[in-house]
């Protein structure tokens, strides 16, 4: 049995976040940590695979760190191995093939896998869109035996990324979704029917309130019943409804969990020594005030970093997270981050902007922004994260968020400050 310090299990932003989380606490890691990946690539940026399939990047170009990243910073690297079992008493981690990793302190960063409902035929005649795998097995499949139709189970972000992809390849393409429209846990009922606008201007089909009850056929011509009775066959079914956490790993070992594993502010589990980041945790929502999944790149990644520090000796906490989404959906950009939709109850105000190929809102309660959605001009999305952050009153402001020249200057000078030495913080990390 190999013996470290720390084991870091899962190699995307929440694992990248550790290490360099235990760098900036003086801890290079050399020899000490070893990080455990299911994948055998460099870490990469999962949002964008839709781009291999269309082919407008690389693999290469996907990656968020390079390849040399883990020989440089001296850490043991095993790609291409799965973790299986958890022994927290004696500090072990099991792998596939039974090698035994000691360790004294243990981060879970497993991510979350793809949901396929209990389906008939589903699973075994569908691809999914999450993984760089899924997306080679896409491109052999349209460079092999091509493919002239596609049906799409789910339009929310993957669903609309994967829909993205495969009209780039000239693919014609339906989207099945359950909700009554596109895109509706991150986007408001006017911006995501500009997106189907968009959808409709290409030609793509959108069945609202339905799903799939049954799929014949094989994966080269599935046969897709929906709950209506409408049978539609294509060339090929992708499901993409959306990511579940991986917590069966900690579930197994007796850590707590709920949907995703809970952890504390400072990413630390049920168990002492063991922590847990990205898709896989359950963090504190700041804007919600309640602890949920925040399957979201940056909070990944700030999660894994807060728990590389703690791993190495630093005392650090997660300061502030809320849901937050972006994309670029046909040359458009749309970006929606905390509360996008008024609960029921009073107090709440919305203001909104609605132009020709645009749409701007920002909703408040008490005069404290909670949310925003923005589809066209995302200019000052990083302003109102960070007025979200730190509670401004706008009320008491000088011009509306919304005017074209709203900017910093129209904050309060203390606020100002704080968003200034923010940026220089961030900027050091």
């Amino acid at each position: 049995m190999r013996n470290f310090d720390r084991v870091i299990i899962g190699n995307s932003a929440a694992g990248i976040g550790a290490i360099e989380g235990l760098l900036s606490q003086g801890d290079s890691g050399k020899g000490s940590t070893c990080l455990v990946s299911e994948e055998n690539h460099p870490a990469y940026s999962r949002p964008f695979i839709g781009h291999l399939v269309d082919g407008s990047r690389s693999i290469e170009e996907l990656y968020y760190r390079p390849s040399e990243f883990y020989r440089r910073r001296g850490l043991v690297y095993m790609g291409g191995r799965l973790a299986t079992h958890l022994d927290l008493e004696d500090g072990i981690v099991e792998l596939d093939g039974g090698e035994m990793l000691g360790f004294r302190k243990l981060l879970i960063a497993t991510g979350g896998s793809p949901i396929v409902p209990p389906i008939p035929g589903l699973g075994q005649n569908s691809y999914s869109f999450m993984k760089i795998s899924d997306a080679e097995d896409l491109m052999k499949r349209l460079e092999g035996e091509g493919a002239k139709s596609a049906v799409i189970l789910g339009g929310g972000l993957i669903g609309a990324a994967a829909t993205a992809a495969l009209l780039e390849r000239g693919v014609e393409t339906t989207i099945v979704e359950l909700a009554p429209r596109i895109l509706s846990s991150v986007l408001d009922e006017d911006a995501s029917s500009l997106i189907q606008s968009e959808l409709d201007a290409r030609g793509v089909r959108t069945v609202t309130g339905h799903t799939i009850s049954r799929v014949d056929g094989d994966r080269l011509g599935p046969i897709s019943t929906l709950d209506s009775g409408e049978v539609i066959d294509s060339d090929l079914l992708v499901v993409a409804i959306g990511v579940q956490p991986r917590a069966e790993l900690a579930m197994d070992a007796g850590i707590e969990v709920d949907r995703g594993i809970i952890v504390n502010r400072r990413m630390e589990t049920s168990v002492p020594g063991v922590y847990a980041a990205g898709d896989c945790a359950q963090v504190y929502d700041s804007l919600r005030e309640k602890s949920m999944v925040l399957a979201l790149w940056p909070t990944a990644y700030m999660g894994g970093r807060v728990a590389g520090r703690n791993m190495a000796g630093g005392n650090a906490e997660l300061e502030w997270s809320t849901s937050m989404n972006s994309m670029n959906y046909f040359g458009k950009s749309v970006l929606s981050a905390g509360i996008v939709n008024s609960p029921e109850g009073g107090g709440w105000d919305e203001i909104i902007e609605n132009k020709e190929g645009s749409y701007r809102k920002i909703i408040t309660r008490g005069g404290v922004l909670k949310g925003f959605v923005l589809v066209g001009d995302v200019e000052k999305a990083g302003l109102y994260l960070q007025m979200m952050r730190g509670k401004t009153d706008i009320d008491k402001l000088s011009k509306s968020p919304l005017d074209e020249d709203f900017g910093l200057i129209h904050l309060p000078t203390m606020e100002r400050r704080r968003i200034l030495k923010e940026a220089v913080r961030v900027a050091g990390h």
